[in-house]
């Protein structure tokens, strides 16, 4: 069954509640299953809040920049460059005084 976000206990109550019913424990396998469960516990709220960061940086990169950038982006992280875009009148690769073409 489904529940909605809202009926899950917060990490902080969840924490809370299982400190609670295991503070009596005198049983060291007791002991020792409660906090392998607490560090488990732990492990998978870290997870998850560092997913959620990760995501919120990641989000929107293809609303912020355009299709161009991120294909130049995507490219460079493979290793290969784009090509600057044809500009005729450009003529920073051409050294002073040769001809383009013959006339």
């Amino acid at each position: 069954m489904f529940l909605p976000p809202q009926s899950f206990p917060s990490p902080s109550k969840q924490i809370l509640s299982m400190y609670k019913t295991n503070a009596n424990l005198t049983d060291p396998t007791m002991i020792n299953r409660a906090q392998a469960k607490a560090s488990s516990y732990l492990s998978m709220v870290q997870s998850v809040e560092t997913r959620k960061y990760l995501n919120s940086l990641d989000t929107g990169a293809e609303n912020k920049l355009g299709h161009k950038e991120l294909t130049k982006r995507s490219a460079s992280r493979s290793g290969f460059q784009m090509p600057k875009p044809y500009d005729e009148n450009d003529k920073s690769d051409v050294k002073a005084g040769t001809k383009l073409w013959k006339e």
